[in-house]
């Protein structure tokens, strides 16, 4: 498993309180979702243009991947790039609801649970934390 935040708990695998964040709104205008900073991890990511996000909007029928443009620690906000186009039509970032959830992997930084990797793709790198 990619190594995300936060971790996944395979007690919970599918929608469980621990390995998923709710989100708390978020901007069209500026293709981005917000965080509550008291639930997101206090690690600092020196590469975010690495990471994906997975997010299950509203009633989790579906889910979205997005590669992640920026973090802007200081509005808690993530900025997205492309991606979205999962479903059948563009899911908008304002239609991120406190009820949607979501996690973020290929993450070096969170690189903590045995059995996670991380690929640095510029260096063609693998890191792996051994079982």
């Amino acid at each position: 498993m990619r190594a995300r935040y936060p971790n996944f708990d395979p007690e919970e695998p599918l929608m469980g309180d621990a390995g998923y964040i709710n989100a708390i709104g978020g901007s069209d205008e500026k293709r981005e979702f917000y965080f509550d900073p008291a639930t997101f991890t206090n690690n600092k990511w020196a590469k975010p243009t690495e990471a994906i996000v997975h997010i299950f909007p509203g009633h989790y029928w579906h889910n979205a991947q997005y590669r992640i443009k920026g973090i802007d620690w200081e509005r808690s906000a993530v900025m997205l790039g492309e991606g979205g186009w999962q479903t059948h039509e563009f899911l908008a970032p304002n239609s991120f609801t406190g009820s949607s959830r979501f996690f973020i992997d290929n993450v070096f930084e969170e690189l903590d649970a045995p059995g996670e990797w991380y690929l640095y793709k510029k260096q063609s790198t693998l890191y792996y934390l051994p079982r």
